[in-house]
């Protein structure tokens, strides 16, 4: 675990780095487009939408970049026979970066049954659940877009999708490392098979 850390660490610092820059990134957008996209029959709303799909596929590519660096890192220590393989290492450096947004979305799933907003909305449940939802969204802030299109006004949606925020960066790290290990780029898939000049 020691010597995960200490190889990972400057992988998971890049991915939280990444995350704090693409929330700020995202915010901005969303801050920009979000009145008017929320008023009725507004053509703004494509924009929204449009702007924090944007700012998740950049932070997505971004977190791929990292993780298949430190994948062909990896390939060279293994040959060298100065590390032994981990074939998860990606998923392992990303639920360690995710912590905290894996925890938020825990926090709000248990505290959310126990919260009634209608006539209780001081209840110790609804400040937990309000104070993690509120965090959840600034350090998430490059899905802010989408969920301010579910529920403008946040208390409505589901914590489940706070849960499930996580799992695309999850997903991109863990095949993102594999390919760095196998010195593969993800340009080799939509590459045409076409060999005519």
């Amino acid at each position: 675990m020691k010597n995960f850390f200490k190889d990972g660490i400057d992988t998971i610092v890049k991915f939280l780095v990444t995350q704090l820059g693409m929330t700020m990134f995202g915010t901005m957008l969303t801050l920009t487009i979000a009145g008017k996209a929320l008023e009725k029959d507004n053509k703004n709303t494509f924009m929204l939408i449009l702007v924090s799909l944007v700012a998740i596929i950049l932070y997505l590519y971004l977190i791929y970049v990292h993780v298949w660096e430190k994948g062909a890192k990896d390939r060279i220590k293994v040959d060298t026979g100065r590390m032994e393989r981990q074939s998860l290492k990606g998923l392992y450096l990303s639920l360690v970066a995710n912590s905290l947004n894996i925890l938020l979305g825990l926090i709000m799933v248990i505290s959310r049954p126990f919260c009634d907003f209608v006539n209780n909305s001081k209840s110790i449940a609804c400040q937990i659940f309000g104070a993690s939802n509120d965090i959840a969204r600034i350090i998430q802030g490059m899905y802010n877009g989408l969920l301010i299109y579910i529920s403008p006004n946040g208390m409505e949606l589901s914590p489940i999708f706070f849960l499930l925020i996580p799992i695309p960066a999850i997903a991109v790290s863990t095949f993102g490392y594999l390919l760095g290990y196998s010195n593969r780029k993800i340009s080799k898939f939509f590459k045409s098979t076409d060999s005519r000049k």
